[in-house]
């Protein structure tokens, strides 16, 4: 039994404290099962070019095809200038004070051993993307990045 528009009227007409039964409706969907919904077509003007905005993406370069490419390569060592040159010319890091892991490593644990204070080891890594890979050639372009983890 399908719900009838004189049966939402008649519930809709109930005041509120008169509700001493239930009320429970049915659906019968027998005829409906067998039916096949069509797949709804595409909201708004896909050819907007808001719309196009959030629909660009990121394609990311493996390391060795961005190796041979000039203008990847170009952003990924232009990422690594800015890093090394920020800060008033000081750097992100301090390059000069490069030491053996292992060595660093064994002063970190006698650092444990006689204050308690952990010693954090991360690794920086580069990665390149290419931006609006979508589009035609000459509006891409090249993004690197230099990463801490």
């Amino acid at each position: 039994m399908a719900l009838m528009p004189s049966d939402v009227s008649q519930i809709a007409e109930k005041k509120p404290g008169a509700y001493d039964t239930a009320t429970t409706i049915s659906v019968d969907h027998s005829e409906t099962d067998s039916l096949h919904r069509e797949k709804e077509a595409g909201k708004g003007d896909e050819l907007n070019p808001l719309i196009a905005w959030y629909s660009l993406v990121a394609k990311p370069i493996p390391r060795k095809q961005w190796a041979t490419m000039p203008r990847a390569q170009a952003a990924v060592d232009a990422e690594w200038t800015k890093l090394r040159n920020c800060d008033e010319g000081r750097g992100t890091w301090d390059e000069s004070l490069v030491r053996e892991y292992w060595d660093v490593q064994k002063e970190a644990k006698q650092k444990l051993d006689a204050t308690g204070i952990h010693t954090h080891f991360g690794t920086l890594f580069d990665l390149c993307v290419e931006k609006s890979s979508e589009l035609e050639e000459a509006k891409r372009r090249y993004k690197g990045r230099v990463v801490f983890g």
